[in-house]
C-alpha cells in the first residue's frame, strides 16, 4: 500500500487472472479478445464505415474536378529524330578531319552531354528555330516549342552518343516542320560551333606566344649567364668532378702529414745526437771544410808548440815567448775572422757554441748532412702542405656552393624545357586548328530523318490521351474524404461505439450495457417481471438486465481475488454512473449476494430518488456525527439481499470526509458485512471527492458514455488517476441515448475478395436461477 496525499491506497493487490476477454455489442463477453499489439487499423476502418458518405461526397466531387481539369483535349501528335555527335568506329575516328589535321590518333575529351543539352535549350537557339517556323506557322512561338520540345541522351546510364530530339502538337503538318527545322539548326549548329571553336582556339594561342617566347628568351638568357660565371656545363659530371679532386686532395694532405711527421723524427734525432741547430750544423760544417780555416788553426797549432817548447827553455816575458803570443793572438784574429766570413752576418751568433768552431769529423759531417737536408725537406713538407689544405678549402667551398648552383641551372632548364615544349606544342596546334577551321564537313549525322508515326495509309497517329491527372483527381479525392471524415470525428471528440472505447482506452472493456427506452422516461429500476406482453419490450428488457449480469460475471471471473468493494466513476456527470452502479448492485443482489449501494456522492445524491427510500440519514451523518452504520443501512425495495446507504444530508467540504480515517473504518466495517460494496460517486471531472473515494475501495469501474463522454476528458482522468496511482478495474461501456447512423452492410466486396466489418463474436456468457458460465 502507497500514501497519497495522506491517504492510503488500497485495492492495488487485485490483479486480472487472465487477459480480460472483449466484449461484444450486445453485453456478451468475448474472451478472444487481447491486448493490441502493433498497428491497429480497425478505428479508421469504423470510422471509413460511419462517414462514408462525406468521403463518397467529397471523392466524388474532386474526382469530377479533376477529370474537368485534367481533360487530356485534343489529340496530340509526336515525333522525332535521332543524331550521332561522335564518331562510333575507330575508322571513323580515323578518317575525322581533326584527327587527320593533327597528324593521327589523339587523346580527346569526352564531349560534356549535360552541358551540350542546355545549350541546344538555350534561349537564343530556340528563338532562331521559332522564327524560322514563324515563316510557315504565323502564330508559332517560343513558349510552345520550349512546351513541347524534349533533347535528351538515348540511355543516358549507357556509353552511347546519340541524342534523341522530339516534339510534340496539336498539328502534324507542325510537328513536321518543327522537327525539320530543329535538326537542321542542330546541324548547322555543330558546323559553326565547331568553326567558333576552332577561331577562339588559334586567338588564344595567338594571344599567349608573345608572352611565352619572351619567357623562352628570358630563361636562356639566365642559363648562359650561370653558365659564364660558373663555368658549368654539365652540372652533374662537374659536381662528380669537383668530389674527385677533393678526394685526390684529401689524401695527397695524408700523404704529406705522414712525410712530415717521418722528416720532424729524423730532425729531432740529428739535433739530439749532434746538438746543433740546423744554423749551427751548416756553420760547423763549413767551417770543418774551409781550408783556410783550417790552415789557421794548424799554424795556431804550431805556434801553441812552439810556445810550448820555448816555455822551457824561456821565462813567459821573455821576448820569443812574448812574440809568440802575440803571433797567437794575430792567428787567433784572423781565424774569427774567417769563422765570421765562413758564417755570414746572419748566423754570427752561432758562433758562441764552441762546438761549431771544432773540428767536425767526417761521421758527423755525414749527420750534419741528414741534418740540413731533413730540416730542407720540412720546409718543403710545411709548404706543400698549406698549398694542399688552401687548395682543399677552395673545393669544400664550391661544394658547398654547388648545389644551390646546380639547382638554379637545373630549375631554369627545366623550366626552359617547358616553356620550349609548350611553346612548340602551342605552334603546331596553331597550324593544326587553321588547317581543322578550313574543313566544311557537319561533324553530326542524322541517323534517323524528322518525321511522326504514321498508319499503314500513312496518317498521322496521334498518342493516348494522358489519364494520370484524372486518376490522381480521383486518388486525391478519396484520400481528402478519408482526411475529412478523421477530422470531424476528431473534432467531435467522442466515442462512438462499443469498439471505439475499447480500442482507445488502455484498460479491459468488463461490460455493454445497451440502450434501453425504459431510462428515458423514468430513472427506476427495471424489473423484467413489470414488463408488458409486448415481446419487444420484454427482450429489451431481458437485454438490458443481461448485459449487468455478465459485468458482474467478468468480475467474479476474471481476477483471483474478486474484488470486495467497487467505485463507479465517470469523466464528466450524465454519462450513466448511477444507473450503471444501482443495476450492477441489483445483479449481483439477484445472485446470492449481499450487496451495500453507497450513494458517496453528497453534492448531487440520486441513489435515494431511484429507489423511493429516505435521505435524512446517510454516508454523511457516519462521517460527521458518528452514527451507527446499521441506522443508516436500509433494505432495497428492488431486491432482497440488496441494501442502500443514502448520502444523507449534504455538507460542505465532503472531499475532507471522503479522505478522513472515519471512511477507512467505514470501508473495513462495510467489508466484513457484505460480499460486495459498490460506490455511486461524483464525476472525476469535479472535486476531488471521487479520487479520495477510490484511494478505499478495490478499484474503479469507469463507465463512458457512447457518443456523448468526450474523449479528451476520459484521458485528462486516466492521466489523474495514473498519477495517483488508483486502480481502474476496467471500462463499462454505456448507451444512454440510441444511436443514429447510417444503414452500412456488414461486409464490403472488393474484386473478389469480401472484407467484413464486423469482428465475430467468439464468446457469450449465460446465466440460469442457480449458475453463471461462459459459453464459448
Amino acid at each position: 500500500m502507497e500514501l497519497h496525499n495522506g491517504v492510503e491506497a488500497i485495492g492495488t493487490s487485485y490483479q486480472p487472472r487472465q487477459v480480460v476477454p472483449e466484449p461484444a455489442s450486445d453485453g456478451e463477453f468475448d474472451d478472444s479478445a487481447t491486448p493490441k499489439k502493433g498497428l491497429n487499423f480497425r478505428p479508421y476502418l469504423r470510422t471509413i464505415k460511419r462517414r462514408s458518405i462525406i468521403i463518397a461526397s467529397v471523392t466524388f466531387a474532386v474526382g469530377v474536378l479533376g477529370f474537368i481539369i485534367g481533360d487530356p483535349g485534343p489529340p496530340i501528335y509526336a515525333g522525332g529524330f535521332r543524331v550521332l555527335v561522335e564518331p562510333v568506329s575507330t575508322e571513323a575516328k580515323l578518317t575525322d578531319p581533326t584527327v587527320v589535321a593533327r597528324g593521327g590518333p589523339q587523346t580527346n575529351a569526352e564531349l560534356d552531354y549535360a552541358t551540350q543539352l542546355e545549350i541546344l535549350k538555350s534561349p537564343k537557339i530556340l528563338s532562331e528555330i521559332s522564327e524560322q517556323v514563324k515563316t510557315k506557322f504565323p502564330d508559332f512561338n517560343s513558349s510552345s516549342l520550349r512546351e513541347g520540345l524534349e533533347v535528351k541522351r538515348v540511355d543516358e546510364n549507357g556509353q552511347t552518343k546519340i541524342l534523341q530530339v522530339t516534339y510534340q502538337g496539336y498539328s502534324p503538318d507542325l510537328v513536321q516542320h518543327v522537327l525539320e527545322v530543329v535538326s537542321s539548326k542542330y546541324l548547322k549548329y555543330s558546323l559553326e560551333e565547331r568553326k567558333s571553336r576552332l577561331g577562339e582556339g588559334v586567338k588564344f594561342i595567338e594571344d599567349q606566344l608573345p608572352s611565352l617566347q619572351a619567357r623562352v628568351s628570358g630563361l636562356q638568357q639566365q642559363l648562359r649567364q650561370l653558365q659564364q660565371q660558373y663555368q658549368m656545363i654539365d652540372p652533374a659530371a662537374q659536381g662528380g668532378n669537383l668530389l674527385s679532386r677533393l678526394n685526390e686532395t684529401t689524401v695527397q694532405q695524408q700523404d704529406t702529414q705522414r712525410q712530415l711527421i717521418e722528416q720532424q723524427t729524423l730532425f729531432n734525432s740529428l739535433t739530439s745526437q749532434l746538438r746543433f741547430s740546423p744554423q749551427e750544423a751548416v756553420v760547423a760544417a763549413a767551417i770543418s771544410q774551409n781550408p783556410t780555416y783550417q790552415g789557421i788553426i794548424t799554424k795556431i797549432a804550431a805556434v801553441d808548440t812552439q810556445i810550448a817548447v820555448d816555455s822551457t827553455r824561456f821565462q813567459p816575458d821573455s821576448p820569443n815567448i812574448q812574440a809568440l803570443q802575440e803571433q797567437k793572438q794575430t792567428l787567433l784574429a784572423l781565424l774569427q775572422n774567417e769563422a765570421r766570413a765562413i758564417a755570414g752576418e746572419s748566423l754570427t751568433g752561432v758562433l758562441s757554441n764552441p762546438q761549431v768552431t771544432a773540428y767536425q769529423d767526417s761521421v758527423r759531417l755525414g749527420l750534419i748532412q741528414q741534418l740540413v737536408a731533413a730540416t730542407t725537406q720540412i720546409q718543403l713538407l710545411e709548404a706543400r702542405s698549406q698549398d694542399i689544405a688552401k687548395t682543399k678549402r677552395e673545393l669544400e667551398a664550391r661544394l658547398r656552393e654547388f648545389p644551390e648552383i646546380a639547382g638554379r641551372y637545373t630549375e631554369i632548364q627545366r623550366q626552359l624545357e617547358i616553356a620550349t615544349r609548350t611553346l612548340d606544342q602551342l605552334l603546331v596546334q596553331r597550324e593544326t586548328l587553321r588547317v581543322e577551321a578550313a574543313q566544311s564537313q557537319v561533324p553530326w549525322e542524322l541517323i534517323s530523318k524528322p518525321g511522326i508515326p504514321r498508319d499503314v495509309n500513312g496518317n498521322p497517329v496521334a498518342e493516348s490521351p494522358d489519364r494520370k491527372k484524372q486518376l490522381l483527381g480521383v486518388i486525391a479525392g478519396l484520400m481528402l474524404g478519408v482526411g475529412a471524415a478523421i477530422l470531424w470525428e476528431m473534432y467531435r471528440d467522442i466515442f462512438y461505439s462499443v469498439e471505439d472505447v475499447e480500442d482507445g482506452l488502455p484498460f479491459p472493456l468488463l461490460g455493454s450495457i445497451p440502450f434501453y427506452q425504459h431510462l428515458l422516461s423514468s430513472s427506476d429500476p427495471v424489473d423484467l417481471s413489470k414488463v408488458d406482453d409486448d415481446l419487444e419490450a420484454a427482450s429489451n428488457t431481458a437485454s438490458f438486465l443481461n448485459a449487468f449480469d455478465t459485468l458482474y460475471g467478468n468480475l467474479k471471473l476474471l481476477f483471483f481475488n474478486p474484488p470486495r468493494s467497487v467505485a463507479i466513476c465517470s469523466a464528466s456527470s450524465g454519462d450513466g454512473k448511477s444507473t450503471v452502479a444501482l443495476h450492477l448492485a441489483q445483479a449481483a443482489a439477484s445472485m446470492g449476494q449481499r450487496v451495500l449501494l453507497v450513494d458517496a456522492n453528497m453534492r448531487l445524491p440520486d441513489i435515494h430518488d431511484r429507489l423511493n427510500i429516505s435521505n435524512a440519514k446517510g454516508l454523511s451523518d457516519f462521517l460527521v456525527d458518528q452514527v451507527e452504520p446499521s441506522y443508516l443501512i436500509q433494505q432495497s425495495p428492488v431486491a432482497e439481499n440488496l441494501y442502500v446507504m443514502p448520502s444523507g444530508r449534504a455538507i460542505p467540504g465532503s472531499a475532507k470526509l471522503l479522505a478522513s480515517a472515519q471512511m477507512q473504518t467505514l470501508r473495513k466495517r462495510l467489508e466484513e458485512q457484505f460480499d460486495l460494496v459498490i460506490y455511486d460517486t461524483p464525476d472525476l471531472l469535479g472535486p476531488l471527492d471521487a479520487n479520495f473515494l477510490a484511494t478505499y475501495t478495490d478499484g474503479i469501474l469507469m463507465v463512458v458514455a457512447v457518443r456523448e463522454t468526450k474523449r479528451s476528458a476520459v484521458n485528462k482522468v486516466i492521466k489523474q488517476l495514473e498519477k495517483y496511482h488508483l486502480p481502474i478495474l476496467g471500462i463499462i461501456a454505456n448507451h444512454p441515448q440510441k444511436a443514429k447512423s447510417l444503414e452500412i452492410p456488414e461486409t464490403i466486396q472488393i474484386g473478389d475478395r469480401e472484407i467484413s466489418w464486423k469482428l465475430p463474436e467468439l464468446g457469450r456468457v449465460t446465466q440460469d436461477s442457480s449458475t453463471l458460465s461462459i459459453d464459448s
